[in-house]
């Protein structure tokens, strides 16, 4: 779902009744640039909405969740949590509910706005499919505090520790502030740079469904291929789709492999539309889709289409009679509903092209293309 924001770009600052909403979560197990990549739960979500145009903070809210896995000592000490309030905390569900309602009711146009895509993209997503807790269509697009100020302030390095950083930048102070805090922090930050001009860029969008359909080569940049290993034969593009969820994959890019006998062998290969897309995914190495752990390797665009043209070959192999000699595609094709693979003259050897060669028509996908 794409949710439509309304700027005005050209005072840099958001719609009248605009507001921006920091989220923060933290799971318990590793954090900072990698959170989400050891596949821990998510523990604590914090939020807070900020009214671009009046400069006013609303009150912020936040979740322990419940969750039997065990976090160190030293991460209880960072975020004040012990692991006797994770244990009694509330269930993933109401707490997506309670930041749902919180959203839905700020009213106006609302932009999430993160420290690092890890939040979302690595950890609320994910864990929203795994724990059967859907997420408000806002947290489909969001702001990366982050990229923002770089574009601002390119000279200075936010590599690491990027949040106290940009607030020491802007001489805010940031110390031992986590949760609310933490979001605080990243909204004084939004603000300081609209008051100086910065427009922001349009929002990052996270893609909630899978589209079939032809992958070109042009659809991906050449460093955005994963190879997965360990796949149930039974999955689909779809589940391997969901397995990603977060990350963008661009149109038809899903590949599974099959093997001589035209059955699925436990491989696959899956172009995002981006290299950041494909870093991400390569943190999801040895996640589990069902009971299956699956393996993510590199690969390339190349090594994609090939498998991507023998998987095509395959399925024609399976449904093109003995005694066809060729195989043509169809273009042009009508777009009328009612259009259907009997309008299509499949025949070997047909009166009408005997005169050149034996011809069979296989018509894989009906479309205008």
């Amino acid at each position: 779902l794409l949710y439509t924001i309304k700027f005005e770009l050209e005072q840099g600052e958001m719609a009248e009744n605009d507001f921006l909403v920091a989220v923060h979560v933290t799971t318990s197990g590793v954090q900072g640039q990698y959170m989400g990549s050891d596949e821990k739960e998510v523990i604590y979500i914090a939020y807070q909405a900020l009214n671009v145009t009046e400069k006013q903070l609303l009150d912020g809210q936040d979740s322990i969740i419940k969750s039997e896995q065990s976090i160190t000592s030293s991460l209880q000490m960072q975020i004040g949590i012990t692991q006797q309030q994770i244990e009694k905390g509330t269930a993933f569900q109401d707490a997506i509910s309670k930041f749902n309602d919180y959203l839905s009711q700020i009213g106006g146009n609302v932009r999430m706005i993160c420290d690092g895509p890890s939040h979302l993209r690595q950890c609320l997503h994910p864990d929203s499919v795994r724990r059967d807790a859907p997420l408000s269509p806002h947290c489909n697009t969001f702001t990366d505090i982050r990229k923002e100020f770089h574009a601002r302030f390119p000279a200075v390095d936010i590599r690491n520790n990027a949040l106290f950083v940009m607030a020491q930048h802007f001489a805010l102070d940031s110390d031992g502030r986590h949760g609310v805090g933490h979001c605080r922090t990243i909204l004084e930050i939004a603000m300081k740079l609209l008051n100086q001009g910065h427009k922001l860029s349009q929002p990052e969008v996270v893609f909630t469904k899978f589209i079939k359909g032809h992958c070109t080569a042009s659809h991906a940049e050449d460093e955005s291929v994963v190879r997965l290993r360990g796949l149930p034969y039974q999955a689909s593009d779809h589940e391997v789709a969901r397995f990603f969820r977060g990350l963008n994959i661009v149109r038809g890019g899903v590949v599974l492999c099959l093997n001589p006998q035209n059955r699925r062998n436990g491989l696959a290969y899956v172009r995002f539309v981006s290299q950041e897309h494909r870093d991400m995914a390569l943190q999801r190495h040895r996640h589990h889709l069902g009971s299956r752990y699956i393996e993510v390797f590199t690969a390339t665009v190349q090594e994609f289409m090939s498998h991507a043209s023998t998987a095509l070959m395959n399925y024609y192999n399976s449904v093109v009679p003995n005694g066809a000699d060729y195989i043509l595609r169809v273009r042009g094709l009508s777009h009328d509903k009612d259009f259907c693979e009997k309008d299509v003259v499949c025949a070997n050897c047909s009166s009408v092209y005997k005169h050149f060669f034996p011809v069979f028509v296989c018509l894989f996908h009906v479309c205008g293309m």
